[in-house]
This record gives structure tokens, sequence and C-alpha cells, in this order.
């Protein structure tokens, strides 16, 4: 199966396949004949080293005893190894593809480039990072462990220097020469020839290099070239930020012999230099016109700005379009088709782009409007029931009335049975329009409270005004469609909000009918609504201030108030899709909200609305317009809004990925937008149409666009985009989760489904809620559900902590996951805004410490005798500050309190464990214990009582005592030089409890506690009682060598066996322990030591390495078991019979990756 998810080194495209290169792993595509990108299937190369590069060398290879079977070959090669490999298929069948790898060099540098020669197909020729060209003359011939044997020439460059890119301009090998430009790290382009000896008689004579051209104007590192023999144009990218445009006048094309002459005649000038990126470009390639569907050149960069961009080699020169990735991932690599752009970067996704879309090809329309008009008040649009088209309908001071259809002709409504009215005097000044959902209806508003309809007349173009009242005494502040097409929500002054139900006949008569029932806004600040909902008996009003009232329909009073929830500059929208009880909404403050709506049990009444999460978030806009649904997900997938001068739509589904952009001026204008996929269309296109005012005219533009057709699954998801800090499995109902967490204040839950082909994790959801990097996150253990459902917390930087609960909803058949709690309101995007009027909300002054960073989190459920059924925690949290926080969590009150604040010394305070819970332990004395271990920056470990804590706050308070220091700790003691990282523990016959920590001094130590009682009398109640006492016994290292870096996890591998266990590092190692017990003869383990033994001297006999594993996943932070299936699928009968057990592991770190883990007799195995 897929078992890894990282950075993506390598990309390359060669009709039908596409392939990656993430990890030591290489994951494979087809391209049907709609140009939709289908899976096909993994390859494991077990080289424990990043795969830097894929090269087809020849393609399109006939078998000749089978005319439908092909082959392609091609090089794979990582910084240490080359493989020649070729891909065999049918052209009616490419999913049974078969994989061979035919031999196996063995390289000593980094290769820059590699090609196969022209002239020789048995031959490649590449350049590596040390300025030398390799020879391999001789593909076919067996793999050999000595990179002599099969090289045939070792040529070193003009210049021996470290280069950070190269490019092989031109080879052949049957003419012996070879032209080659590397990029040094002098900021310099060399241009040289290699040029070996014609004669057989001098053979053994070193070829001659020479150094044609060196090329200067760069300022920094050159990391990236590329050139194309056609347009004889040579393009560097450097670390200053720049691209350079290299050319010169020389025509290789039609010249067929002597061409090294003209090679040593040709001279690059500097032509262009293009700035646009904002941080170092890794790649850039030139794609020429009869390579793709457009009609020109253009050359495409990359970086690490997480920016693709294209430029002219054409007139008139420069940018052309500039497409950000939302994520700010890291871009390595590149490539195209003839009508995408693929790139691959740091987050593990892998990004198509439509050429027509970028280069905005796909345009058909772009009209404005000739004619002036006066101010523009409201623009909607209706569509035409006969050929789908649109027409913008434009209201403006004056009471004028504009139409223009698709033919851009611009005319008046029909206003023949209104001619009693005067449209000047009734809509002169101020108008209010809306349009429902259907795009049949505008309904207008005016100061005097006058409704009208607009509607385009059934089998005609005809648009007129059939129908216009005066209905109300006061003025109408807005008007909005409540999610159906004939109910309206009309807002008058003084917060009064009424229903109008619209009815019609086949004439195309209107009727309006004003509901009975009054409701009022609440006191604020702008009284008025902006959208809302009506569902059966429930009725949602979003107002200006960014509240979200919820009122029973009968009822003119809300009976629930979410205050500020979009900010406090609007509610922009509210809407369910069909057939959903899932309501979302949003606004001006940059996220969507999901709700969820309770039905009763026979369906015919809501009986609850909630609150569930923050289900997207735009670190970078604010201003949300509105957004449509995915009908194959019933979820908002498009949204649109306003960034800064610009309109722009995203898709969320893919990263927030801009579908649309259009310079506008800004959002504080009149304005419409269209958007409609095509449900049957696989090429995933979407149509977009957009008008706007702007300077006293009209403009239209309209825009045929791709959205990603591709599921969230496999590569096609991002995972975190810099490092991911924590990880956690969660079990409901069978299904296995888990979930990762880290610095782009994101959580990822993702799921593991079976396949046919493979094995696979999906993106099941993304949450949205902290404001800054998450470090830690815990979920109830894997047994431990409530009523079906499982709860989990997660801590960050800005001291906040949010508890989460999650459950499936068995009618839609997805996971519903609810932010039941967050210790403060973090409703603002932009920091300082954030910091300002955080605190004059109403939290917690004491939860509001936002310099401190919470490190570390545990929990456990607290059982109430007087009600079961209330959900309680007590937290624990290790702080920044040194300190360590207990909170209490009530679900029926739904709060966080915090209830006590320890300080320990002066260090950062790394990670925290409920060690001796009610929840783990059987016997009856340690019940009510709960000891909790925390490590430090300065090496110690703490060992705490929460219910000591409680039981002197109590005595404390009753009693006065006098402040003292140590009456929380039970045991602190110092085991580490330097900061205790990784932290495990284990009890073994509720006597002995088992310490695992790790930490920057790279030794793993195994720390021994015994654990006892005492009677103590309870000052407070003057009764005996037991107390829990912790003696420290002893402190093992392991005996050989470990890690070379930082431990920063460490797990036993079964909570019933303590002998083994498993630590990873930063040094990219995973390795499992062996914990040797003195005394104890019996190598099965099925003896546990008895506390004689534990008590001596001899209790712990060695700690020793029995297998370690390279890890493929960089800058490791942290990982965890998880309890699927075996990935390989094989049948339990073909199990050895010494295997003990297998257990799954999933690290984390810069992505993530699956090690799994074979318990044999007395070793353990771990496979990638």
């Amino acid at each position: 199966m897929s078992t890894i998810k990282s950075h993506v080194r390598c990309l390359t495209f060669n009709d039908p396949f596409l392939l990656a290169g993430i990890g030591s792993f290489v994951f494979i595509w087809y391209r049907n004949d709609k140009h939709i990108f289908h899976f096909i299937r993994s390859i494991s190369f077990k080289m424990k080293q990043n795969i830097i590069g894929i090269r087809f060398i020849n393609t399109d290879i006939i078998d000749r005893n089978d005319q439908t079977k092909i082959e392609h070959q091609l090089i794979i090669y990582s910084i240490h190894y080359i493989y020649y490999c070729s891909i065999h298929f049918e052209m009616n069948d490419v999913n049974n593809l078969e994989f061979i790898i035919n031999a196996k060099y063995i390289n000593q540098y980094m290769i820059l480039d590699l090609i196969n020669d022209t002239t020789n197909n048995e031959s490649i020729i590449m350049i590596n990072a040390r300025n030398e060209v390799v020879i391999q003359r001789n593909l076919k011939q067996n793999q050999c462990n000595n990179s002599k044997q099969y090289f045939n020439h070792h040529i070193f460059g003009p210049q021996k220097c470290i280069l950070y890119s190269a490019k092989i301009l031109e080879s052949s090998l049957n003419e012996n020469y070879i032209i080659i430009a590397s990029g040094t790290v002098f900021t310099q382009i060399l241009i040289w020839s290699i040029v070996f000896q014609t004669d057989d008689s001098k053979s053994d004579e070193k070829p001659l290099v020479q150094e044609l051209q060196t090329l200067h104007g760069h300022d920094g590192v050159i990391f990236s070239i590329d050139y194309n023999s056609k347009l004889n144009i040579l393009v560097t990218a450097s670390d200053d930020r720049s691209i350079r445009v290299w050319s010169n006048s020389c025509n290789f094309q039609s010249q067929s012999k002597n061409r090294l002459s003209i090679w040593k005649m040709n001279r690059f000038q500097l032509t262009h230099t293009y700035y646009g990126h904002e941080a170092r470009i890794w790649r850039v390639m030139i794609v020429a016109a009869t390579n793709t569907i457009t009609d020109s050149s253009m050359c495409i960069s990359v970086g690490e700005d997480s920016s693709l961009i294209i430029w002219s080699l054409h007139e008139p020169f420069g940018m052309l379009r500039r497409k950000r990735f939302a994520r700010n991932n890291r871009i390595w690599s590149l490539c195209t088709t003839d009508d995408q752009i693929i790139c691959g970067g740091s987050d593990g996704s892998i990004q198509f782009t439509c050429i027509e879309d970028i280069l905005q090809l796909n345009r058909f329309k772009t009209f404005e409007w000739s004619r002036k008009l006066s101010s523009v008040k409201a623009i909607s649009f209706l569509r035409s029931n006969i050929s789908n088209t649109l027409h913008t309908l434009t209201a403006c001071v004056k009471g004028e009335i504009f139409i223009c259809d698709n033919n851009d002709v611009i005319s008046t409504i029909s206003i023949d049975q209104h001619q009693e009215y005067n449209l000047d005097e009734i809509f002169g000044n101020y108008i209010k329009m809306a349009a429902n959902h259907s795009r049949n209806m505008v309904v207008i508003g005016s100061i005097f409270g006058h409704l009208g309809v607009i509607r385009m007349i059934p089998n005609s173009m005809v648009v007129k005004l059939v129908y216009l009242e005066k209905m109300f005494e006061k003025k109408i502040i807005d008007i909005s469609f409540i999610d159906d097409d004939d109910r309206l929500m009309i807002c008058l002054l003084d917060g009064l909000v009424k229903i109008v139900q619209i009815y019609d006949d086949e004439n195309c008569n209107c009727r309006l009918n004003i509901g009975q029932q009054d409701y009022r806004l609440p006191n604020s600040k702008h009284q008025w609504c902006s959208c809302g909902l009506l569902y059966k008996n429930l009725f949602i009003i979003g107002d200006y201030s960014g509240n979200i009232l919820s009122y029973w329909s009968d009822e003119s009073e809300p009976f629930q108030k979410l205050w500020h929830i979009h900010g406090q500059n609007g509610v922009t929208c509210i809407r369910r899709q069909s057939k959903s009880r899932f309501v979302y909404s949003s606004g001006r403050n940059g996220r969507i909200i999901e709700y969820i709506m309770i039905e009763n049990d026979f369906g015919d009444k809501v009986v609850d609305f909630r609150k569930l999460r923050t289900y997207a978030s735009f670190y970078d806009v604010e201003w949300i317009c509105g957004f449509e649904f995915d009908s194959r997900t019933e979820r908002p997938s498009f949204v649109y809004g306003f960034n800064w001068r610009k309109f722009i739509v995203w898709n969320i589904d893919n990263d927030q990925t801009v579908l649309f952009e259009e310079d506008c001026g800004g959002g504080h204008r009149s304005f419409d937008v269209f958007i409609e996929p095509f449900d049957d269309d696989e090429d995933g296109l979407i149509r977009i149409e957009f008008s706007f005012s702007k300077s006293n005219t009209m403009k239209q533009v309209g825009r045929i666009c791709h959205h990603s057709p591709l599921s969230k699954s496999k590569l096609c998801f991002s995972s975190i985009p810099r490092k991911i800090n924590c990880c956690t499995q969660m079990i409901i109902d069978q299904s296995v989760y888990f979930m990762i967490a880290g610095e782009d204040r994101s959580i990822q839950v993702i799921g593991y489904e079976k396949s046919k082909k493979e094995n696979h994790f999906n993106l099941i959801e993304v949450l949205h809620a902290h404001i800054a990097t998450v470090n830690a996150i815990r979920c109830l253990s894997n047994n431990d559900t409530i009523n079906n459902m499982t709860y989990a917390i997660s801590v960050g930087s800005r001291s906040q902590m949010i508890i989460w609960r999650f459950w499936h909803d068995d009618d839609h058949q997805r996971l519903i996951c609810e932010e039941k709690s967050v210790n403060f309101l973090g409703l603002f995007n932009k920091q300082l805004e954030f910091e300002t009027k955080i605190r004059k909300t109403d939290n917690d002054d004491k939860l509001l410490e936002l310099d401190v960073r919470y490190m570390d989190v545990d929990f456990i459920r607290l059982k109430s005798d007087e009600n079961p059924d209330n959900v309680q925690f007590q937290i624990v949290v290790a702080c920044s500050d040194a300190s360590f926080r207990i909170f209490n969590y009530c679900e029926y009150r739904n709060k966080i309190e915090i209830q006590h604040k320890i300080q320990w010394g002066n260090s950062c305070l790394l990670k925290c464990r409920i060690l001796l819970r009610n929840d783990y332990l059987s016997s009856s004395p340690l019940d009510d214990s709960n000891i909790t271990a925390v490590t430090t920056n300065d090496g110690y470990i703490h060992l705490c009582s929460i219910n000591s804590i409680n039981q002197y706050s109590i005595n404390k308070k009753n009693n006065n005592n006098d402040d003292d220091d140590d009456y929380h700790r039970l045991l602190s003691r110092q085991i580490h030089r330097s900061s205790i990282c990784a932290f495990d523990w284990m009890l073994i016959n509720n006597e002995i409890l088992m310490i695992a920590t790790g930490g920057d001094d790279n030794r793993m130590i195994i720390t021994l506690i015994n654990v006892y009682f005492v009677d103590v009398v309870n000052q407070s109640s003057n009764r005996q009682q037991q107390q829990v006492r912790l003696n420290f016994l002893r402190s093992f290292s392991q005996q050989i060598s470990g890690h070379t870096c930082q431990i920063t996890d460490v797990k036993f591998t079964n909570e019933n066996d303590y002998r083994n266990l498993i630590s990873i590092s930063i040094d990219q190692q995973m390795i499992c322990w062996r914990i040797h017990i003195a005394d104890n003869d019996d190598d099965d383990g099925d003896k546990i030591p008895n506390t004689k033994i534990i008590e001596s001297n001899k209790t712990i006999d060695s700690i020793i390495s029995i297998d370690r594993q390279l890890i493929s996943i960089a800058d490791v932070s942290s990982f965890c078991r998880l309890f699927i299936d075996h990935w390989n699928n094989n049948n339990d009968n073909n199990k050895s019979t010494d295997q003990i057990e297998t257990s799954n592991w999933l690290i984390c770190g810069d992505g993530f990756q699956l090690i799994r883990m074979n318990g044999k007799k007395n070793r353990s195995i771990l496979i990638e």
C-alpha cells in the first residue's frame, strides 16, 4: 500500500504515465483518453534514500511476439543508487502493468542531470554535483557493487567546484562530443565541451575538456538550468530570486554537420532578467509552443515561495501569470503535459494546473458597457430557460433598471403593467435587490416599503417587472431569499424581520403574502440582518454584527445566540445542501462554519441546532461573500470573495486553489457572481460569470475553468506543509482514523481504506480552529467511547486548548467533528487584531496568557455518581512558562475551568502524562491516585499526585495552611543532562513503575520506581486514608551505540510487555530495543519479575537494539501505533509459527510514513 507521504522530490510524465518519487517510493498514475489521471500502483525501492530523479530513456518499444504489449525503459536514481527499470503493459489494460528492475548501480555523488545519448540508446550520460561527467555505455549488464567496473568514463569539468545545477545541452557519442552547462556556487554558468579521441590508436588518452563560455550576471548560487535547442534559449534560476534568459543567433536546426564547431562559436547573450519570486527558485523549465495547447513558447518557474509563475519568451516579455498555492509549501518538482502543469512539493501533494486556466485562454466573455451609467446601486443575474444564458440586471440612480442580454445588447425592462408607478420616485436614490438560487426571479425593495418582482418570461427572452406594491410602511433594510426560491426574508427598521411568500401562476402573475410572525433582532451596533435560512420549524438569521441567531418559527425571540461567530463585520451567507441536515455559514472574518440540525424521530420537526466547527479558514482573506456546493460531496466547495482589489473564486476541496481571479478594485461596489459546476463532466469543468460596476459603467467576465476531478486520496491531498508535531490514533465503531497536526494550525483526520489495487489512506476532515502551531493532541483510549462518541484534546501556542468530539452519522455515512469547547474565542485571523479584540470578549483572564505555549496534554474522564451521563474531564497541560496547569471540563456547562497552576523551576515543561489512572488500573488502592509525570527542558522528571494537590487546596482554604512549595511533589529527579523530549511508561504488577525517556543527550534511559502506600489522616474529615508514595530505584541506559541525534519519541510496543520498546530520532532512525532482565531465564517473557528482583541491583541486565530502520521522513517528531490490518493482505494461514505479533507504526515529521514491526522470538523486524 501507499505507506509514505512526504516531499515530492521528482516528477516526470511520458504519455500515458505520470511517475512521482516520494521518499524511496515511486508512484505511478495512468492518464486516460479524457486526460484524467488514475492511480495504478506504488513501488518501494527499499534503498533508504529519497528518489531524486526519474528519466524515461526509451519508450514505446513494441514486443515482437505480441504487438499489443509495449515497453518503456527508464532510469530512477537517488544520491547513491541508480536503477535501470522497465514498464511492460498492454495498450488496452494498463492496470496490469509489470514493473521490472533490470539492473542496479552504485553512484558516488548526487546526479544533477541524466540523458540517454540520441545516437546510442544503450548509453547514458550523467553529470554530478562535483562537476563530473559519467558515461555508462551498456545498461543491460548485470549489476555490481563497484562503480568503476561499469562506468566507462569519469570526466571532470574545466573547474573543479561544487555544482547545484547542471544541464547536458547536447551529446553525440558517435561524433565524440558532449556540450554541458554547469551552474556553480560562484554565481557563474560554465558552458564547456568534452571531445573524445577519434583515432583508435589514441583511445587510451583522456578526452579533451574545453571551456567555451562563462556567463555572468547572477548574484547567487545557480539552482536550475534549462535549454531548448529549437529556440536556442538558455534559462537559469538563482538564489538571487531572478530568472535570466540567454539567447544567440546561431541556427542549429539548419546544420546537421559540424555542430561542434558551431557550439565553439556560439555565444549566449543575456536578453532578459525576470523578477517575481519572493524566495529561492528551485526549478525552471522551457515549454515550446509545439508541446502545449498554446501558440507561443513560455518559461515556467517554481520555488520556495509556493508560487508557480509563467514567463513569456516572446513579445511582450515578462510575467504572464502567477499562481500561489494556499498552503505555502515549497515546490520541488515540475513537469508538463500538453495541457497541464504538474507540481510536487513539501506538503506531499501533486497539484494539477490547466494551462488554459492559468493563461486565461478559456474566457468566453469579456464585455464592458460602452454606455455611461448613473451610480450603480445593485446588480443581479437572470437566467433564460431557453438557452441557459445569463442576462445582467442593473439598477441605477433615478430608478433606471437596465438589462444586458447574452449578445451584449442593453435595454430597459418592460413595465407595461405598472405605468402608474414612477420608478424614479420609488427607487431613485435607494434600491435593494436579491436573486433567488434558480436565477429566474429578482426581487427589489425601496426606501418606502415597496416590493417588486422582476422575472424572465418563460420560453422567451423578455425581462419584465411583473409585480410592484407597497408592502410595508418602513424602510426595507435588506432582502434575502431563505434557501427556497419562493420565500423572502425582509429586514425593516428597528430590527424587525418578516417572511414573505411568493405565489405565481402559469401566466407569471405574482402575488406576495406577508407572514404573521414577527422576529426581533437583539440590540446591536448594526441591527439588521444580512442572510437567513428557513427549514421546517427552524429559522436562522445572520446579521451585520457577525452573529448567528436561531429562532423557532413560532417565536419572536431567538432561543440561541452565537455572538460574533463571524467576527464583527457581518455574516454573508447561510445555506444548506438539499436533503442534508448540515448548515454552513460564511462571513467577513475569512471563515466558513459548519452546523447540524437535530430532528425528531418522525423527521418533521427540528429539535436542536448546534455549531459544529470551523469548516474552512482563509488566513490571508477576510471577505468571504458566499459559496456554492459540490453535488458529489454535498459540501461547500467553491468559495468566492475579495482579497484586496481582486475578486477570487477558490476551490477549497483542493487546498484553496484559485479558480478565477479578476482585478475589480475591491469589494465595496455592486457585483454579482454566477457559479455552476458541470456535474456530468468528468473533466471537472465549472462555469463562472462575474459582473461588477466600475467607473460609472459595467464590466462582465465569463470563464470556463477546470476544478480538480481527483478525490482526496493518495497524493492528491496535502499533509502538513511544514512539520507534523504530533499524531494519535482514534477508533470509532471499528473504523480506524489517525490525526496529525503541526505548524500550519490545522488538524487532519485521515482514514484507512481497503482497495483491490492497494490499501490506502484518505483525507476525511481538516479541522481549522487553532490560531497558532498545534503542539500536541490526545484522544481517549481506543476502547473508551461515550455513547458511541470519542473525545480528543489539542493544545498549541498562544495558550490555546480545544476539546473535540467525534461520532458517525449513520444517515450520511460521514464522520462528524465538533468543537465542544475552546478556552478562548479565536475568531480573528490577523494576529494584531486578535490580540487587541480578544481581551474585550467574555474570556477568563487566566486563560488568556497569549505568550504561553501549551507543549503537551493528557486527560482522564471523571466519573460522577450524581449524574453518570455528564461527561467530565480532568486535563493536565505542560507549559512553556515552567508551569503545570490542571483544568476541569464539564460538558453540561461546556466550559474549561482552570483548577491549579503549579510552578516547577525555570525550565520549559515538555511532556506530561497521567500515569496511575483509574481507567488503567484494576486494583482499588490506586483508583484515585492519578499520578502525573512531567518532564522538563533541563533533564528533570517530576511526579505528583493530582488528588494530593486538590486535597492541599481544600485544606489551605479551610485551615489557612502556610505555603509549601513541595506539597505536590512525590518525586523529582534529574535523569538526563538536557531536555527530555520522549516519554512512555508501564506499570508492572501494580508495584513497579517503568519509565522510558529519551532526550537531547541522544540517550534512552529506563527508570524503575517503586509504588507503595502509607496511612494518613485527612485533616478535613479526620478520617484515615491511604496515600500513594514513590521510591526511586534505579535508572539504566543503553549500553551500545543508539541514536546520534535528539530522541523525539519512545513507545513500549505492547501495554502488557515491558521487554520491547521503540524509539525514533532526528537522525531518521527507528530502533527496536530489547530489555533483558537479570536472573530471568524465561526468554519468552511470560514471567514478570517479582519485587525482590526489582529491588536488587541486578534488575536490568542490558538494553540492546535488536533492529533498526532508516526512515524516509526528515525532522521526525512523533509516532503512534495503528491497529489496522496488514497492508500486504497476507493470508493468516501463511503466517510463520514463530511470529508473536505484528504491529504498524505511523512515523510523523516532515510528512508521515508507515513502518511494520514483525515480532519474532528473541527479535523484531522493522519493515518499511
